[in-house]
């Protein structure tokens, strides 16, 4: 997995360090502090006193003294957090009291303390994998950062966090000293001749007032799942690919439906499972490929049963050509996709072709099964639970479990892996089916209720015929057969029904459940949680689609 350089930048008290920390464990990247670098030199400074009575700095003598300052980082092995270190002493309580916080802006400010302090930060960036926040990380320390934040809230909010969080380690301290404090130090930041706080114009904003910090967290993630995507390798790979020039109307098709984008879960899925195990990606993109071949393959021929005409907004294949194209371009594409997986230099390859085949031959499986259902309407839970595991979750299973089989995991890895994504792959089918009603069409990327127009049957719908009494199924039936009527009153008295069954918490309820049970097949790997979290956290960022 490629790592990244995330530079965290906004006001004093904003809550910087606290989401940068609790980010930097969750994708078990390594976290600093760069405030409490230079909090750390106020107290050096303080120590020394070398501050006028005024509050002004002695530039002079600090400047001679700074070679003897060395900032440095430890992990508290109980907190798993690193503690700030002055010459080797753990002052990490020390540097956060209200002495340091109003001598720190001037210190701050001198061009050979920040000098002496950006170099070292960007001593600790090299190897990337590193969160950092500050004032000036995104403009100054890092204005190449593959993901830029920057965190604002207002002074008031601010003030009240400080007040809180010093009176719970005990300090004395008066709020209205802290707000004006805040605003001081806003001023001087933004002011200052050197680095001045600004927002990097590519940064990312974040005005955390009113958010909680699990919300925080999660618009981190999110953030961190768009900036670390594999999709742009993904497109670059799939654009790579050689095709016969002859005959056209057989590989013009293939190219046009894999140039249509999309979101690359399966490939994706394939190379982060690889890379868990080993770093040369490289050797298993022909796989990665092949799986997201294979994909297209499935959406040509769905396209052509459910006479679609259109996907991601441009014609379907069977439309944009003919039927007998889409069969026939549909059929090579297979047959590509098992000759890019042939082409993998990896471990257990025959146990990957092995694995795919049965893949496929389960997809049909699941297809037939849909098929079956759309004239019943007594199909219970558990035959559709099925039905989209076969149809969605293996593919997903698959091509988790493929990258693993290829970088020569762990058997057992590799069957956790499995089940991990069979239940996401669940999880992702059910919310699909939840969006299609309850989500907001300008995230969901559709038009909300086209399931309920087609009468498609989706875990809401089969849940509603379990649950509703013989008038309710009735009036349900009566609905999902009426095609002259207007959709809009069509959609909001199915959603009517579905509201007096409760389906919507039960659906989600079940959303959670496949989430929870996946994120427990993790906790089974070899791998400590610091390396498979990045997996986790893309399975979760699947999941926050209709925030």
């Amino acid at each position: 997995m490629k790592k990244i350089v995330i530079a965290i930048d906004g006001h004093s008290s904003c809550g910087k360090s606290t989401m940068a920390k609790a980010l930097a464990r969750e994708v078990g990247y390594i976290y600093v502090d760069t405030g409490a670098m230079y909090r750390a030199v106020t107290l050096f400074a303080l120590r020394q006193g070398l501050f006028n009575a005024d509050g002004t700095v002695k530039a002079t003598e600090l400047e001679q003294l700074m070679p003897q300052v060395e900032v440095s980082f430890k992990l508290d092995e109980q907190s798993k957090l690193p503690l700030v270190h002055l010459n080797g002493e753990c002052v990490e309580n020390e540097i956060r009291g209200l002495e340091v916080s109003l001598h720190v802006s001037p210190v701050a400010a001198l061009p050979f303390v920040r000098a002496a302090m950006t170099a070292q930060q960007q001593r600790m960036g090299r190897d990337k994998g590193i969160v950092m926040d500050g004032r000036d990380i995104g403009t100054v320390v890092f204005p190449d950062a593959e993901l830029k934040i920057f965190v604002t809230a207002s002074a008031e909010v601010r003030a009240q966090r400080r007040y809180d969080e010093l009176k719970a380690k005990g300090q004395e301290v008066d709020y209205d000293d802290i707000l004006k404090n805040v605003q001081e130090r806003d001023y001087i930041d933004s002011h200052r001749e050197v680095a001045p706080l600004r927002q990097a114009d590519d940064a990312v904003l974040l005005d955390n007032s009113d958010m909680t910090i699990a919300e925080q967290q999660q618009w981190l993630m999110a953030q961190f799942a768009k900036h670390t995507s594999w999709v742009p390798y993904i497109e670059q790979a799939l654009a790579a690919v050689p095709y016969p020039k002859k005959p056209e109307g057989l590989y013009e098709p293939i190219e046009y439906v894999l140039s249509m984008g999309g979101k690359r879960l399966r490939p994706t899925l394939l190379l982060m499972t690889y890379g868990l195990y080993k770093d040369d990606i490289n050797h298993a993109t022909p796989a990665a490929v092949g799986i997201e071949t294979y994909h297209n393959h499935t959406l040509l021929h769905d396209d052509l049963m459910d006479h679609a005409d259109m996907r991601r907004g441009k014609p379907t294949v069977h439309k944009k050509w003919n039927d007998n194209t889409a069969v026939l371009s549909g059929d090579t594409m297979l047959i590509m996709a098992f000759r890019h997986i042939m082409q993998c230099q990896c471990q257990h390859q025959a146990e990957a072709l092995d694995l795919f085949a049965r893949t496929a031959q389960e997809i049909c499986e699941g297809q037939q099964y849909d098929v079956n259902f759309e004239t019943r309407t007594d199909v219970t839970e558990d035959e559709y639970i099925e039905m989209i595991r076969l149809k969605t979750s293996v593919l997903l299973a698959c091509a988790t479990k493929m990258g693993a089989l290829l970088a020569g995991a762990p058997e057992t890895d590799a069957e956790v892996l499995y089940r991990f994504a069979e239940r996401v792959g669940l999880a992702f089918q059910l919310q699909d089916d939840y969006l299609d009603v309850y989500g907001d069409p300008a995230v969901f990327g559709k038009k909300i209720g086209g399931d309920i127009l087609c009468g498609k049957k989706t875990y809401l719908l089969i849940n509603a015929y379990q649950r509703a009494d013989e008038a309710t199924k009735a009036q349900l039936l009566t609905l999902i057969d009426n095609n002259s009527m207007e959709a809009e009153t069509k959609i909001k008295a199915v959603t009517d029904i579905y509201n007096a069954l409760d389906i919507p918490a039960l659906t989600r309820a079940a959303i959670n459940r496949f989430y929870d049970e996946a994120h427990n097949e993790l906790h089974k790997l070899s791998l400590p949680e610091s390396q498979w979290s990045v997996l986790w956290n893309y399975a979760t960022s699947l999941l926050g689609r209709n925030k």
